[in-house]
C-alpha cells in the first residue's frame, strides 16, 4: 500500500516485471540486490531514521499486523488497559486490534473526532489506563490528515506508545519519526 506512484516508480516496476518474465523471479531479484539493499537507506532518510530501523513487508497490512501482534505478544498491552484508535483507522488494522483483544484483555476506544473525522486533539485523554494509541496519518478512504504531530507530543509527554499508519503519507508530507512521537510506523 502507498500513495499514487510516480511515473518513475511505475516504469521501474513494469521494467522489473518484464525482466522477471525473461529470466525468472529469482534471477531478476539477484540482478537488483544492491538496489534493494539501498532501499532501506533511502527509506530511513525519508523518515529521518536509520537503515537498521527499517523493516520491509509485502504490504502495509502485513507490516502493521506483525508489529501490533508482536507488541501485544510482548506483554505491552496489559489486561484492563485501553487502546485508543481514530475514526480513519484502516479496516485490517482494526481487525488486528479486535483479534488481539481476547488474548490480552484490553479495551479499544475510538477517540473523539472533529466533523471531518480527524482526531479532536483537545479531547484526547491519556489516563493511566491507556496503553497505546493507534492512529492513521492520512485516511486511505478519504484523504483527511490527522494531527499526528500534536498527538505524538501528547503521547510523548505521558509515555504512551503511538503506532502510526503512514502508508498514504510517505512521500506526500514530512514523516520525521523523532518529531512525530511514534513508536512504530507503517
Amino acid at each position: 500500500g502507498s500513495s499514487l506512484p510516480t511515473q518513475m516508480t511505475l516504469d521501474a516496476v513494469v521494467a522489473h516485471l518484464r525482466r522477471e518474465a525473461e529470466v525468472g523471479g529469482y534471477a531478476a531479484a539477484g540482478e537488483i540486490g544492491g538496489v534493494l539493499r539501498e532501499g532501506r537507506g533511502d527509506l530511513a532518510a525519508l523518515v529521518a531514521g536509520r537503515p537498521d530501523e527499517i523493516a520491509l513487508a509485502t504490504s502495509d497490512t502485513a507490516a502493521w499486523i506483525k508489529a501490533w501482534w508482536g507488541w501485544v505478544a510482548g506483554g505491552n498491552v496489559p489486561a484492563g488497559s485501553t487502546v485508543l484508535v481514530d475514526r480513519l483507522i484502516y479496516h485490517s488494522h482494526y481487525a488486528a486490534l479486535v483479534s488481539t483483544q481476547p488474548l490480552a484483555g484490553f479495551e479499544t476506544r475510538v477517540m473523539r473526532s472533529l466533523g471531518d473525522g480527524t482526531v479532536d486533539v483537545d479531547a484526547v485523554e491519556l489516563t493511566d489506563e491507556v496503553s497505546a494509541i493507534c492512529a492513521t496519518m492520512i485516511g486511505t478512504h478519504c484523504g483527511n490528515v490527522n494531527p499526528i504531530r500534536e498527538m505524538g507530543a501528547l503521547a510523548r509527554a505521558t509515555g504512551v506508545p503511538m503506532f502510526v499508519d503512514a502508508c498514504q503519507a510517505i512521500g506526500q508530507i514530512d514523516l520525521y519519526v523523532d518529531q512525530l512521537g511514534c513508536h512504530g510506523m507503517t
